[in-house]
């Protein structure tokens, strides 16, 4: 069965292959016949320019996702979309455009690889929940696995931004720190950026409910404005309805959709 998308804005190209393959475990794609679609791949290794299978840089995010026949990603600085042609083992992906960050000389370096090696692919295997793909020659040129997104009792998470009640979202203050750990009785605390604070949450599916939250009562003047970011981060919580965690990043928004509050994971 084949499925086909070609999107436009710029064509890099599409490679047809054949191809050889790393060995793998007799009867391990025939056992794990896991499918493409559906999952997040998170790449982990891939073939430098000199032929060796590096590690992805270190925290960087790469990864691409099938979807109702399209193909969608983060290469690392940027996201990537496109489409791709499937057909028993072979494979063949048209990565047709891209945003436009930047992002530091190793992530770049390591994201125009990534994107020149889907297209090179023209085989895949999944082994031992590992994603294959291979170039013409039969060498493996990327590896992935299936993305664990962090889950939200499982991790201590920083905020990365606050709404400030003004309809916009502002990054923490530089030299200020703000926490939330739940726990799986139904309880967050953490840092609120001066005070210790804690309350009660409730789930519902993805709707999530925070029920009166208390702190301790000191007044901190550094770094300036942090008094005022605390504020807006409690009554962020207060708004907050609906939870989302997604490329270890959890997000707070209100029943309309406005973020909230942006975390990362700390072990992310």
């Amino acid at each position: 069965m084949s499925l086909k998308i070609a999107m436009g804005i710029f064509s890099l190209g599409a490679v047809l292959f054949s191809g050889g393959c790393q060995s793998a475990k007799p009867g391990a794609e025939k056992d794990l016949p896991k499918p493409l679609e559906g999952m997040v791949w998170e790449m982990m290794t891939y073939r430098s320019v000199n032929g060796t299978m590096n590690l992805k840089v270190h925290k960087s995010m790469v990864y691409m996702e099938i979807k109702d026949g399209t193909l969608s990603g983060n290469a690392g600085a940027n996201r990537f979309f496109g489409g791709i042609e499937v057909d028993g083992s072979s494979i063949t992906i048209f990565t047709t455009g891209s945003s436009m960050m930047m992002g530091t000389p190793e992530l770049m370096a390591q994201e125009g690889q990534f994107l020149k090696l889907l297209q090179l692919s023209s085989r895949y295997q999944i082994v031992d929940d590992e994603l294959r793909l291979q170039d013409e020659e039969g060498r493996v040129v990327l590896v992935f696995v299936p993305r664990v997104e962090p889950d939200l009792t499982a991790n201590i998470w920083n905020a990365t931004g606050v709404n400030n009640g003004r309809g916009g979202v502002t990054s923490v203050l530089q030299g200020s720190e703000i926490t939330a750990e739940f726990s799986v009785e139904g309880r967050v605390s953490g840092s609120s950026g001066c005070n210790a604070y804690s309350g009660g949450y409730e789930l519902e599916g993805k709707s999530i409910v925070f029920t009166p939250i208390s702190g301790t009562r000191k007044m901190c003047a550094e770094p300036p404005g942090i008094m005022e970011q605390e504020l807006n981060f409690l009554q962020a919580l207060e708004k907050s309805g609906v939870y989302s965690i997604r490329e270890g990043r959890l997000e707070l928004r209100d029943a309309a959709g406005a973020l909230q509050v942006s975390f990362s994971a700390v072990n992310e």
